[in-house]
């Protein structure tokens, strides 16, 4: 594991943060062990007909308290199996596979990636499963250290327009002293 827990969370706690964020994927990987080598080169409009021409988003989830969770879409949530953060959300219809059929066997570390797979989770965008990570862990109105570096106006906005209670403050500075 890259993530330097005890040094995130003296940081924290100095600052009185609830949560960080992660938006780029270099501290994305940094927080979880997640690595895609396509993520970095996956387009919006490369999944919605129409998006703007901008790396997509992704986010990993750091509470104080509770468990961390990585946001990474359904088509590679198989690639986050291994990882040592437990909470995976996903985001996508999930009509990119056919489930039809069961496999006879499966490894059962990978039962949790064909279920999500047969029902992801009800977020349509990256940005959809932060909110439902925030709420599941009860950070609406929280304190919450984001990389914004990263982040388009337009998805930052939206962030802020679905936590109109939580103090979002930009920390990728943070961020930054957090991996030194």
């Amino acid at each position: 594991m890259l993530f330097n827990k005890l040094r995130a969370e003296e940081y924290m706690r100095h600052y009185e943060l609830d949560a960080l964020v992660a938006t780029s994927f270099v501290n994305i990987t940094y927080f979880t062990d997640y690595y895609s080598w396509g993520d970095p080169l996956f387009k919006d409009y490369m999944m919605v007909p129409g998006a703007p021409n901008r790396i997509a988003q992704a986010y990993a989830v750091y509470p104080l308290e509770g468990e961390p969770a990585l946001v990474v879409n359904s088509i590679f949530a198989v690639n986050a199996a291994d990882l040592w953060v437990p909470d995976i959300y996903t985001f996508g219809s999930g009509d990119e596979y056919d489930v039809s059929f069961k496999p006879a066997s499966y490894p059962e570390s990978l039962q949790r990636f064909y279920e999500l797979h047969r029902k992801p989770y009800d977020n349509t965008t990256p940005t959809d499963a932060l909110i439902s990570i925030l709420k599941d862990r009860g950070l609406l109105e929280a304190r919450i250290g984001m990389e914004k570096e990263n982040l388009p106006e337009d998805t930052e906005a939206a962030i802020t327009d679905a936590l109109p209670k939580a103090s979002i403050k930009d920390c990728s500075n943070l961020i930054r002293i957090i991996r030194m």
